[in-house]
């Protein structure tokens, strides 16, 4: 699955469906919440959260060997680096 916004970069929305009321700009506190509404212990949505930040490089390498062309690679990254940053 490729993100709508590396096809067409004037769509805004990050998310299909709304995380914490919002489709777009999400960052850590967003998802903290989420994982207290749905009972998650919070030092566990930490770690989920870490563990994806240590995850950034390893996931750009991907997009960097992948059979993509050159555009959609960079576009990619770049949307890796700006949703991980986020969080």
């Amino acid at each position: 699955m490729i993100p709508i916004n590396t096809v067409n970069p004037a769509d805004t929305e990050q998310t299909v469906m709304t995380l914490n009321g919002k489709k777009r700009n999400l960052h850590r506190n967003d998802f903290l919440k989420i994982a207290d509404t749905r009972s998650m212990e919070i030092t566990f949505a930490w770690e989920i959260i870490d563990r994806l930040k240590e995850y950034k490089s390893e996931l750009i390498w991907k997009m960097e060997e992948s059979y993509l062309a050159d555009e959609l690679k960079e576009r990619l990254i770049l949307l890796i680096e700006e949703r991980i940053n986020s969080i």
